[in-house]
């Protein structure tokens, strides 16, 4: 709308631009700080991170959901010989 058109029109109220102040829940914060907590991050015998460094993603897809198909056969090239994929840009390799 134009400026000079921000009078009421049939019981509209006129809206500002003006910002209200964010309300912070106490009880949401709360929230992220327990599941924060709550997430151990795995490490071994020297105390170094066993979490992938390469890529974070890896970590978080869930192997038992995955469905491998035991045929090996690339949807591309239609090859049989040792066909990987990668997850996270989907290059495949042999």
């Amino acid at each position: 709308m134009l400026p000079a058109v921000l009078l009421k029109r049939r019981g509209e109220k006129v809206r500002s631009n003006a910002k209200r102040p964010k309300v912070v829940d106490d009880k949401e914060s709360d929230d992220e700080e327990s599941t924060a907590e709550k997430q151990e991050i795995p490490l071994d015998e020297n105390g170094e991170d066993l979490r992938s460094r390469t890529c974070p993603y890896l970590d978080t897809i869930n192997r038992n959901m995955l469905d491998f198909d035991f045929e090996k056969l690339c949807s591309v090239s239609l090859s049989h010989l040792n066909v990987y994929a990668c997850l996270v840009c989907g290059k495949y390799y042999q």
